[in-house]
């Protein structure tokens, strides 16, 4: 493991070193005129066009084929109460799921079988964006769907997913790790995305203790430490070390965050939006949502949480964070008030999409 790990490292600080410009975009690039989006695949609300220049030609856009999405009148998941409770862990209790199989229905097939959603467990409310210490609950590496790792709450700087595997698993490249239950429905993903026309590679995925103290202090070099709060996860912060984050970018192109919206103007970062959830991926940092999920846009990070999981929360429309501060262990955690420093946003410029940011370069995102 030893050896392992610092091949991780090395290959993640090598990737940080070579990124090239960070999340955080130049100054507003001018809005050309409305260009069609890509069918039925979910934009950010009030996001504006990127300049023509850099953006793909509408027709390759619009023609990004993908499964289909679900009518307005599809079944959402309800809960059957005629199953009972399954426990998973001492501290997480499952209610079975069952989506209503009606005929015609546009849902994935597996979600009209019965489908094991975290039940409710918490409902305190959601704390504000603060930065703490606070270790988190669901830090077993049985618990990964549910661990939520966010400014406040860490994962221990001796986490490290014992089974982890290269990427070469899903038929991507050696370079980055995740752990072993994700490659199936990568596998698929990545299969699917290149069946579409959208063939996309891995930008980053799991990162140590270590290299994500590395990472965040590139940042905080380059910006200053209350910029860097906004766009790099301090160390045991980041959802990268669970092994279910990955950072995804076009396969042969560049490194998403250069994109101005990596969501729009991308082929990957469109099709991602639209259907990465039928594969068990979830968009951890949603436009217009720092606010909630206490970091920048990032169009580009998903983490993976399951199949079943991954549904609930798109038909849900919270962000992740706000799903899993509800399937914490009760009596409800602390919620501790948030710090100077989260109200960084507040002094900085407009910039990519209409998110906070300042004209800068750096490295990987949290």
């Amino acid at each position: 493991m030893v050896f392992r790990r610092a091949a991780v490292n090395v290959v993640a600080i090598a990737a940080l070193l070579g990124a090239g410009s960070a999340e955080i975009a130049p100054a507003a690039a001018p809005t050309p005129a409305a260009a069609p989006t890509p069918p039925a695949a979910p934009t950010p609300a009030a996001a504006p066009t990127p300049p023509a220049t850099s953006t793909p030609p509408a027709a390759e856009v619009a023609s990004i084929p993908g499964p289909a999405v679900p009518s307005a009148g599809a079944p959402a998941l309800v809960a059957d109460a005629t199953q009972p409770a399954v426990t998973v862990s001492p501290t997480v209790t499952f209610a079975v799921a069952t989506a209503s199989a009606d005929a015609g229905s546009t849902m994935p097939p597996w979600v009209t079988a019965a489908s094991r959603v975290a039940a409710v467990t918490n409902g305190a409310p959601l704390p504000e964006c603060g930065h703490g210490e606070a270790p988190t609950p669901l830090a077993s590496q049985a618990d990964w769907a549910l661990t939520l790792v966010d400014t406040t709450y860490e994962l221990p700087s001796s986490y490290e997913p014992d089974d982890l595997v290269s990427t070469t698993s899903a038929g991507l490249r050696s370079a980055y790790y995740v752990r072993d239950l994700v490659v199936p429905d990568l596998s698929a993903m990545a299969g699917a995305a290149a069946d579409a026309g959208a063939p996309l590679a891995i930008s980053s995925a799991y990162r140590d203790y270590l290299t994500q103290r590395y990472t965040f202090y590139s940042w905080v070099n380059t910006v200053g430490y209350p910029v860097a709060l906004l766009y790099s996860a301090r160390p045991g912060h980041s959802e990268h070390q669970l092994g279910t984050a990955i950072d995804f970018m076009d396969k042969g192109g560049q490194q998403p965050w250069i994109y101005y919206n990596f969501a729009t103007e991308s082929r990957v970062g469109a099709w991602l939006a639209a259907n990465a959830w039928r594969y068990g991926f979830v968009m951890s940092y949603p436009y217009r949502k720092t606010d909630v999920t206490c970091y920048a846009y990032e169009p580009w990070h998903y983490r993976y949480v399951g199949l079943p999981e991954a549904a609930a929360v798109h038909a849900s429309g919270l962000t992740l964070r706000e799903w899993l501060w509800s399937r914490q262990p009760a009596p409800p955690l602390s919620s501790p008030p948030p710090s100077a420093s989260a109200s960084a946003s507040a002094a900085l410029p407009i910039s990519r999409g209409g998110q906070t940011g300042v004209p800068i370069s750096g490295g990987p995102g949290p």
